[in-house]
This record gives C-alpha cells, sequence and structure tokens, in this order.
C-alpha cells in the first residue's frame, strides 16, 4: 500500500460538470480506442465464444439441462460453472477497460498489457467486488420478476444503478491503483455517489443514449462511443477523488540538521 493521503478526509469538489466530463471524454478518445475496444468489446466476446462453444460440444445438450419436471429451464453442473467462469472474466475484462479510461483520464500511459498486470496484482479484491457487483445486479433482476409492476422496475433499474455504479466508478480503481483497501474503497464510493449522484446518473444515462444510437448505423459508432463511455468513468474518478487528493494541503515534515542534534547530544546543564 503506497502512503498516500486519507481519501475519506479529502474535499471533493461541490459540483460535477455533466457537459465538462462529457465534452473531456469525447476529446480524449484519440489514440486509445484500440487498447479500450479489445478489453471492452473484443475480449469479452471471444470469451463467450470459446467457452460457451467449448461447454455446448463437450456437455450435450441431455447431459447440460435437468429434467423439465425438475427445475424448468435449470442449468446443471456444467452450466453454472460454464457461466460463472465466463462471468468472472467478462468482469476482468470490464475492469482492465474501466482502468485504461481510468489512466488515460490521469494522463497515463494507456498499455493493454500494464494495466492487465496491475489488475493481476489485485484479483483476489478485484474478484470480491465482482461477487459484491454479482449479487447487487442477481437482486434487482429479480425482484421485478417477483414483482411484475412497472413502478417497481423503474425503482430497480435505479437503485440498481445507485449501488452497481460505485464500485465500477470508484472502489475498483481505489483499490488496484493501492489508494485503500477494500472494505474502505466500498465505503468512500458509496459516500461519493451519494454525493454526486444525480450528475453522475445524468451521464450515465446520456452516455447511454448516445451509444444505443451510435449501434444503430451498423455500429460502426460504437468505435468511439465505448471509449468515450469509459474515459467518462476515468475522468468522474479523477475529478470526484483525484484532483481533491491533489488538491489537499501536503503536511510539511521539519526535520532537524544532523549537527544540531550532535550539539544537544553533548550538553550538558551546567554545575549548581
Amino acid at each position: 500500500m503506497t502512503n498516500t493521503p486519507d481519501i475519506a478526509k479529502t474535499n471533493p469538489p461541490k459540483k460535477l460538470s455533466v457537459g465538462e466530463v462529457l465534452s473531456e471524454a469525447w476529446k480524449l478518445t484519440g489514440g486509445v480506442k484500440g487498447p479500450i475496444l479489445v478489453a471492452g468489446v473484443i475480449f469479452p466476446l471471444l470469451i463467450v465464444i470459446v467457452l460457451g462453444g467449448l461447454t455446448f460440444f463437450l456437455f450435450p445438450p441431455h447431459v447440460r439441462m435437468l429434467p423439465s419436471d425438475t427445475l424448468s429451464v435449470t442449468y446443471s453442473f456444467p452450466n453454472i460453472v460454464s457461466i460463472a467462469v465466463i462471468a468472472f472474466l467478462y468482469w476482468f475484462c470490464l475492469t482492465t477497460a474501466i482502468m485504461l479510461g481510468v489512466r488515460r483520464a490521469l494522463g497515463m500511459t494507456v498499455s493493454l498489457k500494464e494495466t492487465m498486470a496491475m489488475n493481476l496484482n489485485a484479483i483476489v479484491d478485484i474478484f470480491y467486488l465482482f461477487f459484491a457487483f454479482f449479487l447487487i445486479t442477481v437482486f434487482f433482476n429479480i425482484v421485478p420478476h417477483l414483482l411484475p409492476y412497472m413502478f417497481v422496475r423503474i425503482l430497480c433499474s435505479i437503485f440498481g444503478v445507485y449501488y452497481v455504479l460505485p464500485i465500477e466508478l470508484f472502489a475498483l480503481p481505489l483499490v488496484i491503483l493501492g489508494l485503500q483497501p477494500m472494505k474502505e474503497a466500498l465505503i468512500t464510493s458509496i459516500r461519493l455517489m451519494n454525493k454526486y449522484f444525480i450528475p453522475i446518473f445524468i451521464c450515465y444515462f446520456a452516455m447511454t443514449i448516445l451509444s444505443s444510437l451510435s449501434a444503430i448505423p451498423l455500429a460502426i459508432g460504437l468505435i468511439w462511443t465505448v471509449p468515450m463511455h469509459f474515459i467518462m468513468y476515468g475522468l468522474i474518478f479523477k475529478k470526484t477523488v483525484m484532483d481533491a487528493k491533489l488538491a489537499e494541503p501536503t503536511p510539511v515534515k521539519i526535520e532537524t540538521p544532523p549537527e544540531l542534534d550532535q550539539e544537544e547530544s553533548n550538553y550538558s546543564p551546567p554545575e549548581a
């Protein structure tokens, strides 16, 4: 763990400008599209195709599926293992894409190899955060099926974003960059989400609409909007965490010169 100021004691900016975040994210997409698209799109697709295909060919349908009268459309053990592995590998790719966006926003070198190596150093914490992400996602997807009302779906969507985004925006970078341990990072992420929920939600909603529109003409626009999406994450982290940390005054340590220490050690009070 690096010796850094306590993030929880910093003073984040009072306002987070949505227009400023989105415009800066667009400007920073140049030169980093390749690594982010590889980590956020190509790798996940390859993982699903390869592992999904292996599961299909190694375990035929009559092995993979339980009898319909036991549990309808319920996956057997090979499917559960395959889905769990695919989900975690997808999470690792998503984490890599997020950290590429963070590195771009912080002015660091955007290297896919370096970013993945840095993520591997924090693989245990990444797995715990994946578990939290998975439980939250499953919970807010099950509730609308149990209570099929429109207002329940809307509330679950809002609260799902409220609890999932802090993990992606704040907890992951704080842990991977070594700024905070996982427990403190989760507390900090919720605190920052409480403070900036409205601008973060507007950024996320605007970026979702923009990505959806860019996918209409043969998905060509995703070449720009996918990197922009992850860089937006990085800019939100930079403006709410790193800028506040850097703005915090650094305590000055006054050291006694060695010669003065020597004089004090040789000094003896006069005899009365």
